[in-house]
């Protein structure tokens, strides 16, 4: 092994582009702070069971897993979601409603030479005992914090796992048959999915043909109501064109799009999921939805939503700003206590270095 050389899917992060994740960061945590949110830090270390019970099908593949010195099995987090809800369930069990905001590393085994990143910076906000009628205000939070970012032409688009969900539960699906009907969906593999469902006995073979089309604006929820089949898909329907009109009236109109063929992997989600994009990047840099049912996981259930950035896609495109202009002292063997001085003061409004040089004296320059 070569110990000069990092890990697959981990980097090393030099001096400019940590500055722009800082600077990043600190925008993002800025409005999460001003929308009443508290800072909140979790281990990188949890229990594997904590995991398993979030999720019935946890893919351990994907986790860094070690054990401890009992014995136990112990990942680096996948998440942050999984630990605040176990956090609000525990040490904040008597704190509701909890709005809570986080900039954490989330780690993830990824396939070698797949190209994607181990570790990532996720900076995002919880909010746990938030009702369905904050779906407007976590919305709303998301369309704030892409607009502070400050880049134009972003595009909030939302969705509703009830759409899909509601339609494999009329038709009884098994959970098998579900999982690649998702899957095929959600990659908008169109060919794959008209010959997966010609192979198979399944109803309303349109509706699924449909689902990878129904991405974009009005006309996209109009079209959903004509092909929905189940009372619950036209309430969902419904409610995600409600949410559009008040997010419209706050000024965020040419922001949105609907994508209601958007199936999430993490199984958590129950109703509503978002994502947001920035032009020029290849992938979604915010993705949130409400998972009311994984609180109960850990104790009472209690309806929650959030959503997270993932800084580092983010930085990656940041163009390079300048970096703060730094006094230099130049000092000799003579002036070294005078020259700390004259910097500990410099300091106190801006950068401020030395530098040592064989003669004597001291010199000032910018």
């Amino acid at each position: 092994m070569n110990q000069i050389q990092i890990p697959a899917g981990s980097r090393d992060c030099m001096p400019g582009e940590v500055r722009r994740k800082r600077s990043l960061r600190h925008i993002i945590e800025r409005v999460f702070a001003n929308s009443g949110c508290r800072p909140i830090s979790t281990p990188a270390m949890e229990y594997l069971s904590t995991y398993t019970t979030a999720f019935a099908d946890a893919d351990e593949t994907e986790m860094f897993r070690f054990q401890d010195g009992s014995g136990d099995t112990l990942v680096l987090r996948l998440d942050m979601t999984v630990p605040i809800a176990r956090t609000a369930s525990t040490k904040l069990r008597d704190e509701r409603p909890l709005r809570l905001f986080y900039t954490e590393d989330v780690f993830k085994q990824r396939r070698l030479f797949g190209g994607k990143r181990s570790q990532v910076t996720d900076c995002g906000v919880e909010m746990i005992g938030l009702p369905p009628q904050g779906d407007l205000e976590i919305l709303a939070l998301a369309c704030n914090v892409m607009s502070a970012i400050g880049r134009p032409g972003w595009i909030l688009e939302t969705g509703d796992i009830r759409f899909f969900q509601s339609a494999v539960e009329t038709l009884g699906l098994d959970p098998d048959t579900v999982a690649e009907l998702a899957d095929l969906i959600d990659r908008k593999s169109l060919p794959d999915l008209e010959t997966y469902l010609e192979d198979r006995d399944i109803g309303h073979r349109e509706f699924f043909l449909m689902l990878p089309l129904l991405s974009g604006g009005q006309e996209t929820l109009e079209t959903a109501l004509e092909i929905a089949f189940t009372p619950e898909q036209d309430a969902c329907v419904k409610r995600l064109a409600r949410l559009m009109d008040q997010l419209e009236a706050l000024g965020y109109g040419g922001h949105l799009s609907v994508d209601l063929g958007k199936i999430p992997h993490l199984n958590y989600y129950t109703s509503l999921i978002f994502e947001g994009y920035f032009p020029g990047i290849g992938t979604s840099v915010l993705s949130g939805g409400r998972y009311d049912r994984l609180l109960e996981k850990f104790g009472a259930a209690e309806p929650a939503c959030g959503f997270s950035v993932k800084l580092d896609y983010l930085t990656d495109s940041e163009p390079e700003k300048p970096a703060e202009a730094v006094t230099v002292i130049e000092a000799g063997p003579d002036a070294l206590v005078q020259a700390l001085k004259l910097a500990d003061e410099i300091r106190q409004t801006g950068p401020c270095v030395i530098e040592y040089r064989e003669e004597n004296g001291l010199e000032v320059r910018q």
